[in-house]
C-alpha cells in the first residue's frame, strides 16, 4: 500500500542542519549553564572569596544566600508583614506591562499587586528589566514605602547615578541570570530589617560559595562578552529589519538580546518555531518585541544559526 504521508528528512541550509530529531537539536538557553559546567563545579575546592566580595559590595547592609530570585522575593515579603488587602506596586524599566510570573506568583501568595501607585500600596517592586536600570530610581523615595530592587538580570549593571542596588531597602539577585550556575542568589537588606539566617542548607551554601568564588574573577569579562555579543547580534539581524529594543548606555549589561519587529510577524508563532529549533526565547508581551539568548558562551556561529532560523520563519514559511 502506498504511504501518502510526507516525511520531512534532515537537511542542510547555509551550513546548519534542520529537521533533525528532537534529541539531536542544539540547546540554546537564556541562562549560560551547560552540562559541561557540572563537572567543572563538582571538581572545585571549597572557597569563600565570594563572601568577602559581598561584604565589601554591600557594606553597611545585611545579606543572605537564597536558593533563587523567587526565594529572595518570598523572604522579603515575609519581613514586610503584608496583609491580603495590601498592594505591592510593580514598576519596570520600560513601563511595559510585561512582568515575569516568577514575580507575581510570589506576591499573590501574600497580597495584591498593581503596576501603578495605589492608595493601598505598601511597597514598590522595581524590576531592572533584563539588566536595563530603572530610570531615576531615587525619585521613588517620595512615596515613603519600602523599595524592593529586582536585580536578577542586573548583577553587574549600573547607571550614571550609581543607583542600582543602592536605593532599595531590599535588593534581590539571581546568580543563574549572569553566571553559569544552576541555582542560588542573595537577598540584601538595610540594617533596620533583620534577615533570617540559614535560608538554604549548609550543603547548598558550600556549593554556592565555591562556585561563585570560582566565577568572581570573571565578572568583568562576562560583562564585556555580553556587550560584544549584543553588538554582534544587532549587526547580524539588521538585514532582517530587526533592530535592538534597547540602545545600551554606559554601565548597562544586557541579560538578553531584545529586538523590535516592525514587519508583520506572528510573534507567538515565531516563539514556537524557535523553541522547536532549540532556541529558548519569548515575546516581550505588550510590545512588538522579542528576545533571544546572548550570554557569554555564545559566539558568531551561534548567532548565524539564530539568524538562519529567524530568516526561514520570516521569508520561507
Amino acid at each position: 500500500m502506498k504511504n501518502n504521508c510526507n516525511t520531512v528528512y534532515p537537511s542542510v541550509s547555509n551550513g546548519f542542519v534542520f529537521n533533525s530529531h528532537d534529541d539531536l537539536l542544539p540547546d540554546y538557553r537564556i541562562n549560560s549553564f551547560t552540562a559541561y559546567d557540572l563537572a567543572v563545579h563538582h571538581s572545585l575546592k571549597h572557597a569563600t572569596d565570594i563572601d568577602d566580595y559581598f561584604d565589601q559590595r554591600f557594606a553597611g547592609k545585611t545579606w543572605q544566600y537564597t536558593a533563587s530570585g523567587s526565594h529572595g522575593i518570598s523572604e522579603v515579603l515575609k519581613l514586610l508583614k503584608l496583609k491580603p488587602d495590601d498592594c505591592i506596586t510593580i514598576l519596570t524599566s520600560t513601563g511595559n506591562t510585561y512582568i515575569s510570573g516568577c514575580v507575581t506568583r510570589e506576591i499573590e501568595k501574600v497580597c495584591q499587586w498593581s503596576m501603578k501607585i495605589e492608595v493601598n500600596t505598601k511597597a514598590i517592586f522595581v524590576n531592572h528589566e533584563f539588566g536595563i536600570p530603572f530610570p531615576n530610581l531615587a525619585r521613588l523615595k517620595k512615596y515613603g514605602v519600602p523599595i524592593i530592587e529586582d536585580c536578577c538580570y542586573a548583577f553587574n549593571s549600573t547607571n550614571s547615578f550609581g543607583e542600582i542596588s543602592q536605593v532599595g531597602d531590599f535588593v534581590i539577585y539571581s546568580f543563574a541570570k549572569f553566571f553559569s550556575i544552576q541555582f542560588g542568589g542573595i537577598v540584601v537588606a538595610n540594617n533596620k530589617y533583620e534577615l533570617n539566617y540559614n535560608l538554604i542548607t549548609e550543603d547548598s551554601k558550600l556549593y554556592i560559595q565555591k562556585v561563585m568564588s570560582f566565577y568572581l574573577k570573571e565578572i568583568n569579562s562576562i560583562s564585556e562578552k555580553r556587550l560584544y555579543n549584543y553588538k554582534l547580534l544587532s549587526d547580524k539581524l539588521a538585514p532582517l529589519a530587526l533592530s535592538p529594543r534597547f540602545e545600551l548606555k554606559s554601565g548597562e549589561v544586557p541579560g538578553v538580546y531584545m529586538f523590535k519587529v516592525e514587519c508583520e510577524v506572528d510573534l507567538q508563532a515565531l516563539k514556537s518555531y524557535l523553541w522547536k529549533k532549540g532556541i529558548q526565547c519569548s515575546v516581550f508581551y505588550g510590545e512588538k518585541a522579542f528576545f533571544i539568548p546572548l550570554h557569554q558562551k555564545l559566539n558568531e556561529v551561534d548567532f548565524a544559526y539564530f539568524y538562519e532560523c529567524i530568516r526561514q520563519f520570516i521569508y520561507c514559511k
